[in-house]
């Protein structure tokens, strides 16, 4: 991705938490996907996570990092927490090929 995240006009990357739960648009990416969360973030945490493939990628690469930062009370998703959790899903498929597979039939 050659070109920063669109921010939102009048708004920093970092967006003010939701009380509700409601998703709001954080940032685009260049291809304008945007970025909808419950939780502010930091704009170095933003512009990871758009270098992540849009669609079912970073849809689940989101919902990992959001429930760690649930799990650690984190309010705020900072690049810390993105690379966690992209960390973790980097294991997951490995982990998976290492055990037998058994057939069904």
């Amino acid at each position: 991705m050659d070109e920063a995240p669109e921010a939102l006009e009048g708004e920093s990357f970092v967006a003010a938490p939701t009380l509700d739960g409601e998703k709001r648009r954080i940032a685009r990416d260049s291809q304008n996907v945007p970025l909808l969360s419950p939780f502010p973030w930091a704009g170095e945490a933003v512009e990871r996570i758009l270098r992540v493939p849009s669609g079912f990628l970073r849809n689940r690469t989101q919902d990992r990092i959001e429930a760690l930062a649930a799990e650690r009370a984190s309010s705020t998703i900072t690049l810390a927490l993105v690379e966690d959790g992209i960390a973790i899903g980097r294991q997951w498929p490995t982990a998976r090929r290492t055990e037998p597979r058994q057939r069904c039939w």
